[in-house]
């Protein structure tokens, strides 16, 4: 049975990116939402970090399933 390393390093980047847009929220107050191009970067921020969580759930998800299969595979007699 094979168990990778599961790197949180795109957790912490999701962060990072998440807490650059509540920094621009607290720095501007309400004056950025005014701002098309303010506006424009802090939904960037927002939508990079969401994908990038989306992206390691599925990734870890699928990670899950692989090793459960060649755990069931490996350690049972055939039945289901």
């Amino acid at each position: 049975m094979t168990t990778g390393v599961i790197v949180f390093k795109c957790f912490r980047r999701a962060l990072h990116l998440r807490k650059l847009a509540e920094d621009l929220q607290q720095r501007l107050g309400e004056h950025w939402r005014s701002m098309k191009r303010l506006l424009r970067v802090y939904r960037r921020w927002i939508r990079h970090a969401k994908n990038i969580v989306r992206d390691t759930t599925h990734f870890m998800a699928k990670s899950i399933v692989e090793i459960t299969v060649e755990y069931y595979d490996t350690y049972s007699s055939g039945k289901p």
